[in-house]
């Protein structure tokens, strides 16, 4: 969960101008320290946020608040909707809370099965080096995933990478949907009680097959990969 916290605390900051444009954010270690987190996941934490264009990321001199449009090549300051921001005054009882509260996690893979083959297929034109590397950082950190939480918010990062990949903040407003469906409790103990080792280590390798798609820059075989995961996710949680 200390993504999820880093990113809100970011993202908050500069939404209620704590941060303006061009101010300096802390540093990795700060951030780390604040959050009792890993240097690894505020890196990736912050890649996701720069590839957003709310930060500027410049090695040797630290990271900064984006101005206002982002860097070339990135969505413009894209509005995220999911629980990385603050909807408004009362995120709470946002559309995007209340949709969360009733979505069951079948209405979670229906949606996931209809979009994410489609966002994978794209990744395949859009996603840069960068991209990709990040996709195969994740994958290695869900590897070493201590518990069924760590493994949880490595598996979410890496599909929100994907949507990020796609540079369309529709499709990042449907990541962050997903993101906040599966924060809700429902969706946790129904995990819990399914998602075994074996399935991890099965999770792990169809994560792989879907990046190694899209590095090669197969388009079906990425749509391919990622319908053939959900479906398997769908099956471990719900039977075939």
């Amino acid at each position: 969960m200390a993504e999820r916290a880093i990113r809100r605390f970011v993202v908050e900051a500069i939404a209620s101008r704590r941060l303006e444009p061009g101010d300096k954010l802390p540093t990795e270690r700060d951030l780390a320290l604040r959050f009792s987190t890993g240097r690894n996941t505020v890196r990736r934490t912050l890649l996701a946020l720069e590839a957003e264009g709310r930060i500027d990321r410049h090695v040797g001199r630290g990271t900064f608040v984006a101005a206002a449009g982002g860097p070339r090549g990135t969505p413009p300051r894209m509005p995220t909707v999911g629980l990385g921001a603050s909807p408004g005054p009362d995120p709470a009882g946002s559309g995007l809370s209340q949709i969360a509260r009733v979505a069951s996690p079948l209405d979670l893979m229906e949606l996931r099965l209809s979009l994410e083959p489609s966002i994978a297929a794209l990744c395949v034109h859009r996603a840069g080096t960068a991209d990709i590397e990040r996709m195969w950082a994740i994958v290695a950190a869900s590897r070493a995933a201590g518990d069924l939480r760590a493994f949880e918010d490595e598996d979410d990062a890496l599909h929100r990478c994907m949507a990020l990949a796609t540079r369309n903040p529709l499709f990042v407003a449907v990541a962050d949907l997903v993101t906040a469906v599966r924060g809700e409790a429902r969706w946790g103990d129904l995990k819990q009680k399914t998602l075994s080792d074996a399935l991890r280590l099965r999770h792990t390798a169809e994560h792989v097959a879907i990046v190694e798609a899209i590095a090669r820059r197969d388009e079906a075989a990425a749509r391919a990969a990622m319908e053939a995961h959900l479906r398997s996710v769908k099956a471990m949680m719900f039977g075939p």
